[in-house]
């Protein structure tokens, strides 16, 4: 651990093969830790695990960006017409469940539609969850013309709700998620959903993670992969009788 933390600090108190062959073995996965942010609490806890573990000599945290492609959603329900949206989110201690929360009530805040607390139900990202939400909301009488399912998961649960109460998707109810994971197509209708491109993300923090340890910069460079809508049946404009 000691030689691995000079080679990585620059103390120069080893030789240039030996800082070689430690960075060498870090950029092909050894002695460097990922954390990725998106569980709250949980991941600061393993982080501090880590920390009082002394188990690296190099930390790259990447906070995923949910925010852009809620804020994509919403506006593709405004421009539908959608002003009465439900939003079934993951577990609220999750930081990406509250980017996503944030970036779509504040489209609507913008549209000057302010969203009912009980237009936002709280769930897990799970089929089945979001299902008995969207049916219990509606029991209760919660109205709406789209609904945000936090994932694609849960807005298949969300269609499935519907179907049992006899609405017509997109009709009646439009319903958009997020991630579009493979299922999303296959679903009826298919589901309009936020694609993220999950390789291209692993690539982007492979390379993040070679950088820093080749180059050692100040602080590492910040790198954002865009999200992109894709539009499938579950929000597309009916066509005429």
């Amino acid at each position: 651990m000691t030689t691995v933390s000079r080679a990585l600090n620059g103390k120069g108190e080893i030789s240039e093969d030996t800082v070689v062959k430690v960075r060498k073995a870090i950029t092909e996965g050894f002695g460097l830790r990922m954390l990725t942010v998106n569980r709250g609490e949980e991941s600061l806890s393993r982080l501090g695990l880590w920390v009082a573990a002394k188990s690296f000599d190099g930390l790259l945290v990447i906070e995923p960006e949910g925010a852009l492609g809620a804020i994509t959603d919403a506006r593709h329900l405004l421009d539908l017409g959608r002003r009465r949206p439900l939003m079934v989110t993951g577990p609220d201690e999750y930081g990406c469940t509250r980017e996503r929360l944030r970036g779509f009530v504040d489209v609507y805040a913008q549209a000057g539609i302010e969203l009912d607390q009980r237009s936002i139900i709280c769930s897990d990202f799970l089929f089945d969850s979001s299902r008995g939400a969207v049916a219990q909301a509606r029991a209760d009488g919660v109205e709406s013309d789209a609904v945000f399912g936090h994932n694609d998961p849960s807005a298949a649960g969300v269609l499935t709700a519907l179907h049992e109460a006899g609405l017509k998707i997109p009709r009646d109810v439009a319903v958009v998620g997020f991630d579009d994971v493979e299922p999303a197509s296959y679903i009826c209708p298919a589901l309009t959903t936020v694609r993220r491109p999950m390789r291209e993300a692993g690539r982007q923090r492979r390379l993040c993670c070679s950088t820093t340890c080749a180059d050692r910069p100040r602080s590492p460079p910040s790198r954002t992969t865009p999200t992109s809508l894709v539009i499938r049946g579950s929000t597309s404009q009916p066509g005429p009788n």
